[in-house]
């Protein structure tokens, strides 16, 4: 498995050429890069922007794994608002095409949400309500994944929607299309299950994969900690995904994002990978 680290996981006083060398320094062979509306990386990236960015890497020796955006979070799938849903489609088919610029071939998707436990200001949407908005947009974004050959993989995450693995299973499926797959989060599926149990259910689907840590005795986002002080059972994780075959990025999403925990991350996941 190749050893990435999340782009969000780097101080934000860095740029992009700075991050990249911090992370050959530290022993990561990849980076995930995130994009926004604003900061380091956005959606306003130009395909000159995105040959730069590939020009860096390739110089630090940094292999670009893959696209993850919060974007979601801000402009909704699923909003009752129409012209947010609009927006929405309209930026991850931007996004889409930055993938392809920036030769990864996989983009990070949060289709939507029924709650967000952070978000006291997020207005809930009936889950079937959201489960008829999440498909549409995915529908939408489709043609577009086909046409840049770039896989669109569902995240699970802390949206109170897909929060079993035959849910999320069957929602993948239902497209019956080779550039829908899944983004499974070790750390996030904690507090529904186990995460080994998900791997074996999703099976093949799983095209990409996130970690992290986390206490269950935390509150929410509260309950996220270093790798290996938390309760993810990572060597059954680990059994579960070679059993699967999966071969792929393994990718930290940690936080702070200092240069300290960057350091804890890299040596914890040389850990992990050995079990």
């Amino acid at each position: 498995m190749i050893k990435s680290i999340s782009m969000w996981s780097f101080p934000p006083n860095l740029g992009v050429e700075q991050c990249f060398n911090l992370a050959k320094k530290l022993g990561y062979q990849g980076i995930e890069m995130t994009c926004d509306l604003k900061g380091r990386f956005t959606v306003g990236a130009s395909e000159e922007d995105c040959e730069n960015t590939r020009r860096l890497a390739h110089k630090t020796g940094i292999l670009l794994t893959s696209l993850a955006s919060g974007v979601a979070w801000s402009v909704c799938p699923t909003s009752d608002l129409a012209s947010e849903r609009d927006k929405s489609v309209e930026l991850y088919r931007r996004m889409i095409q930055i993938s392809r610029w920036l030769g990864v071939d996989s983009i990070l998707v949060v289709p939507g949400a029924v709650q967000v436990p952070w978000d006291k200001k997020f207005k809930p949407v009936r889950y079937d309500t959201a489960y008829e908005r999440a498909a549409d947009f995915i529908e939408k974004l489709l043609p577009f994944a086909e046409k840049y050959q770039i896989r669109i993989c569902v995240e699970n995450v802390w949206n109170h929607f897909l929060t079993s693995p035959l849910e999320l299973k069957d929602f993948v499926d239902s497209f019956d299309h080779p550039s829908v797959r899944i983004y499974f989060d070790v750390g996030n599926i904690l507090r529904f299950g186990l995460p080994q149990h998900w791997i074996e259910i999703l099976g093949s689907k799983v095209h990409r994969v996130h970690i992290k840590d986390y206490k269950l005795s935390g509150n929410w986002l509260d309950g996220f900690c270093p790798l290996l002080e938390g309760d993810v059972p990572f060597k059954e994780v680990m059994k579960a995904l070679k059993k699967l075959g999966y071969d792929r990025t393994l990718t930290a999403e940690v936080m702070p994002a200092t240069e300290s925990t960057l350091k804890h991350t890299s040596k914890a996941m040389d850990k992990i990978l050995k079990m």
